[in-house]
């Protein structure tokens, strides 16, 4: 008999790792790939994520730590996605910090406190009730986190710099650390269009070890992270309303950097916390008892004595959207019925995937608006389908808004000769990309935006770098995080819309991204702009019957005029339904 195959995965924001052994208790996987949140990244692209990180591992069983899976609902999607995925029904999901007290304290009052660039704070009865303390974000919570610490250290940084503070070599070194070696030139990079806060969080290291050199300014960083933590925990243990000892967790990068000592009658464990060790061993005993953890004890210690491996296949090097979809692998033995309920289903997936860069979009929007203000233009650099799309917003814009021609330009890889055909090579040359800059004269007043799917195209990479050099402002619409493309322009907007229903065909959700996002761009652009009124097309060009008849409807309506009497008006007028309404 085949030996059942296990896997235990702890997915953060950062990485996710995973643990895998057979039911003989020999370990055969402990991998890390790159990070997934259930919130900030969405369950369906958490669930991908994991997958990708189990890679060619047949499981048999799974247990997933993963972040952000506080909700049930949240933890039922994803699971059902790996069950989809992975072909085997026995799948357990949770919240990180759940699975941990699950796996580590099962039949005790116990609270974990997870302390890293946010913090949370669980705690869980015996009998399995669960509660919750802050977790609330960068905004509104995660008091004692390391964004908590690095915020406040830049806030004391800031203030000795003022003389509010007695002015030290740690302070210095916070502002050199966080990029504020001359805070009157350099505090603008804080509040400048996709700056994270979470980077603040890099700043813990500086701290801790001015703490550890005995600054008082770092000490007291350090003992008030702690406080608050302690104080989480002790709100944990209320909420529990548990009688006796409590058992203690704390887990996390600042575990080992920030003491928490809520006192009490907490009692803190001390165990090294390895958390995809602890979701392997919830995996082997939800699934396989009591008999199979007793035997698997010597693989769970192993995985805390062994150093996880990075994935380095090639799958994990492909951007994602050239990666096969493992929810489609039998696609093309599909009926037309299922095939068709197979795209409706990944398809949803893009709206959800724009949902969550709003802010980034927004954002993308008031530059554009700026840049259009001083005269500027907005001009879209695309290869293959990605330049097709932003050719065809430019093209749209004169006839829907009025504008000039020239004011939105679509450019694409290959020439004009590419909208109906495949120019060989095209997208490959980053000298065309910079040189069509220098030719469309591309200044401080433009905004360019680059259009790839995988954002390594270099036709398209060369240009952004180009406008950039040329000082104009710049941003990205890519599907790839992690891309040359994103890290070089301005803003990068990043729909992770996951894998391809046919491996690398980008046309559909990656393209059917991009098209919204386009949308989204230029209308709101232009509705800033005075070009629509209310949600009345105001200044469209009509060209032909239909265009007509919808310009006489808007100047029956807005003037209160019979519809004879606004086409004729507009007839008079050359058609120009702005001079008719006064604009």
């Amino acid at each position: 008999m085949t030996p059942r195959l296990y896997a235990g995965v702890d997915a953060g924001g950062t990485k996710v790792r995973v643990a895998a052994a057979d039911s003989d208790g020999r370990l055969l996987a402990h991998r890390e790939g790159p990070g997934a949140n259930a919130v900030a990244d969405g369950p369906d692209a958490a669930g991908d994520r994991i997958v990708e990180a189990l890679g060619s591992l047949k499981v048999d069983a799974v247990a997933v730590g993963l972040a952000g899976a506080w909700s049930p609902a949240i933890s039922r999607r994803v699971a059902a996605r790996l069950k989809a995925a992975l072909g085997t029904r026995r799948v357990l999901v949770r919240n990180d910090a759940v699975a941990l007290l699950e796996a580590l304290a099962p039949r005790e009052n116990s609270v974990l406190v997870a302390a890293g660039t946010g913090t949370v704070t669980v705690g869980r009865t015996k009998a399995g009730r669960l509660v919750r303390v802050d977790g609330w974000g960068p905004v509104l919570g995660d008091a004692g986190s390391g964004l908590w610490i690095g915020r406040r250290a830049v806030e004391y940084a800031l203030r000795a710099h003022d003389g509010r503070e007695r002015p030290s070599a740690f302070a210095r070194a916070v502002l050199r650390a966080a990029g504020l070696a001359d805070p009157e030139r350099d505090i603008r990079r804080l509040y400048a269009p996709g700056f994270r806060p979470q980077s603040l969080a890099r700043l813990v290291p500086v701290v801790a070890r001015w703490a550890r050199r005995g600054d008082p300014g770092a000490r007291r960083l350090v003992r008030d992270a702690g406080r608050a933590m302690a104080e989480s925990a002790r709100s944990a243990r209320r909420k529990l309303r548990a009688r006796g000892p409590v058992r203690l967790f704390v887990t996390g990068g600042l575990a080992g950097v920030v003491p928490v000592r809520p006192g009490g009658s907490f009692v803190l464990d001390r165990r090294r916390i390895v958390p995809e060790s602890a979701a392997l061993r919830l995996a082997v005993r939800a699934f396989g008892g009591p008999r199979a953890e007793r035997k698997l004890e010597p693989a769970f210690d192993r995985v805390g004595r062994s150093r996880p491996q990075r994935i380095r296949d090639a799958a994990g090097k492909l951007p994602v959207t050239e990666r096969a979809n493992p929810l489609t692998a039998g696609f093309s033995r599909l009926s037309p019925l299922a095939m068709v309920r197979a795209m409706n289903r990944e398809d949803a997936r893009v709206a959800p995937a724009i949902t969550r860069i709003l802010p980034a979009v927004a954002r993308t929007v008031a530059v554009a608006e700026r840049q259009l203000r001083r005269g500027g233009r907005m001009v879209y650099v695309g290869a293959g389908t990605s330049g097709r799309l932003g050719v065809l917003d430019a093209s749209e814009a004169p006839p829907t808004f009025g504008v000039p021609r020239g004011v939105v330009v679509g450019v694409i890889a290959g020439g004009r000769r590419a909208l109906d055909s495949s120019v060989e090579g095209a997208e490959d040359r980053p000298g065309a990309g910079a040189a069509a800059m220098r030719r469309f004269r591309i200044g401080r007043k433009d905004f360019v935006i680059g259009l790839s799917v995988s954002g390594g195209a270099k036709y398209v990479v060369a240009a952004v770098r180009e406008a950039r050099r040329r000082g104009a402002a710049t941003a990205a619409i890519t599907c790839s995080r992690h891309s040359v493309l994103a890290r070089t322009a301005g803003i990068a907007l990043v729909p992770e819309v996951g894998p391809e229903v046919v491996a690398g065909s980008s046309r559909l959700k990656a393209g059917t991204a991009q098209k919204m996002l386009l949308n989204m761009l230029s209308t709101c652009v232009f509705a800033r702009l005075g070009r629509v009124r209310g949600n009345l097309m105001d200044h469209v060009r009509p060209v032909n019957e239909k265009l007509r008849a919808r310009a006489v409807r808007i100047a029956a309506g807005l003037l209160r005029l019979p519809p004879a009497e606004a086409r004729r008006r507009l007839a008079a007028a050359g058609w120009r339904l702005d001079r008719v309404l006064g604009r």
